[in-house]
């Protein structure tokens, strides 16, 4: 999934006077993102999927939200090379569900997946006094998230599955895919499903929109998480209004792509891999 935090970053940086650049990093591992971060002296990172869990086992220190979570996805390096790690995905998750006026004290939620994401998700919603259920293949995660948060837990599919979902008020989603994993008629009218996957729209978010679910777009957790962790940085109030345009802009002004080449050389089957992990359609054009 490319990321749409530099646009709204550098956006927040300029509406606050603030010379600095925020750019993507590629790297195999976060041992050698945070290497590579050190090296060129930046200050700080935002980490993403998979590697939240182990940039909590990177951090020379700790905020509250990371270590009750064990994830981090934002990291401060200081002068002296120390490195500070923060959770701010439990303020994306709270920010985006609280400007929804969504009220979570005593309400029915469901977490879907078990990585660093649902571990903010299962938290924030703890702390604001929900029931969650947190849902996953792997039953194991679930447990051991359910058992970190004193919540439950069910596998993602079968019957345990269609015994909590639709008593759900509130389902947050994790799940890094477009692809439909939950079954449509699970889904009940009311509901509220904040989608953490933002770059097209999935199965999930299509099919509880059908179902007359009320759906917040992915990028509102975004935002929060990035404006609680701008203010990590400069110290400053992030400019919520510049953040969310310049994310607004970004969406509006996607671009295709195309791929150029003779025949039998792959275009078709990059163009099926790239349009699925991207949410592009994919066309054949011949010139």
């Amino acid at each position: 999934m490319q990321s749409a935090s530099p646009q709204m970053h550098n956006a927040g940086f300029a509406a606050c006077g603030i010379h600095a650049v925020y750019t993507r990093l590629a790297a195999d591992s976060m041992e050698e993102a945070l290497e590579t971060a050190l090296q060129i002296g930046m200050s700080g990172l935002n980490v993403t999927a998979p590697f939240k869990q182990t940039a909590f086992h990177l951090a020379d220190s700790l905020d509250g939200n990371a270590r009750a979570t064990g994830a981090v996805n934002t990291l401060f390096i200081a002068k002296s090379g120390k490195t500070r790690g923060f959770n701010t995905d439990v303020d994306g998750v709270r920010g985006a569900l609280a400007g929804a006026g969504v009220k979570l004290k005593g309400a029915n939620a469901v977490v879907l997946g078990a990585g660093g994401a649902a571990r903010a998700a299962a938290y924030a919603l703890c702390k604001s006094g929900a029931r969650v259920t947190v849902a996953n293949r792997t039953i194991g995660k679930a447990k051991e998230i359910a058992s970190r948060f004193g919540c439950s837990h069910c596998s993602l599919s079968g019957k345990s599955l269609a015994r909590v979902l639709p008593r759900a008020q509130v389902i947050v989603s994790t799940l890094s895919t477009r692809e439909r994993v939950v079954p449509s008629h699970l889904l009940k009218k009311g509901a509220v499903l904040l989608d953490a996957f933002y770059s097209s729209e999935t199965s999930l978010s299509q099919d509880a929109a059908l179902a007359g679910c009320k759906v917040i777009d992915g990028r509102e957790w975004l935002l929060c998480q990035g404006a609680a962790a701008l203010t990590l940085f400069p110290g400053t109030p992030a400019p919520i209004g510049a953040m969310r345009h310049a994310l607004s802009a970004s969406r509006a002004g996607k671009k295709n792509i195309a791929l150029i080449g003779f025949m039998g050389s792959g275009k078709s089957s990059v163009a099926k891999i790239i349009a699925k992990k991207t949410g592009f359609q994919e066309k054949a054009a011949c010139l």
